[in-house]
């Protein structure tokens, strides 16, 4: 009966400890699957902006016709394919629980912010070289240009 008393309070302090505990260690995982994913999604946004790039000069040198018409036709599909991939990934990657994606929700904000007279809050991209970043982004993630706050620091 002695031993009972020190067992149940050593117990019940392990218990509060590992309540308390918890979402310390708990957090950490969720903050390197955020990072993952949101650098998986600058490297797609990346590779669908090349892609697109791609696209558009190769639909320049068939105008110019520097292309045959079936290296245009077989590249042009090769091209088509491998976007829609990558799109189908970004889509995935931002899919929501409710099934809508965050393009949806952003542009879901975006015309609210509109017909109630404000400002769209687009995704800025950077000035140096045009890579995609995010608002709590100081620095571009690509070239490692500063952006310009538009608040004032103390």
């Amino acid at each position: 009966m002695t031993y009972l008393v020190p067992v149940a309070c050593a117990a019940i302090l392990l218990i509060t400890f590992a309540f308390a505990g918890y979402p310390l260690v708990a957090g950490r995982g969720r903050l390197a699957i955020q990072s993952d994913r949101g650098r998986l999604g600058m490297q797609l946004l990346r590779k669908r902006d090349q892609l697109y790039a791609a696209i558009k000069e190769l639909d320049f040198d068939r105008s110019l016709d520097k292309v045959l018409e079936e290296d245009y036709a077989s590249q042009r599909r090769g091209l088509d394919r491998e976007a829609v991939a990558v799109l189908a990934q970004l889509d995935q990657l931002e899919r929501r629980t409710d099934g809508k994606s965050s393009v949806v929700w952003q542009i879901e904000r975006d015309v609210a912010a509109l017909q109630r007279g404000g400002v769209p809050e687009s995704s800025p991209a950077c000035p140096g070289c045009g890579a995609p970043s995010l608002k709590e982004h100081r620095f571009c993630p690509e070239c490692g240009h500063r952006f310009v706050s538009d608040r004032t620091d103390p």
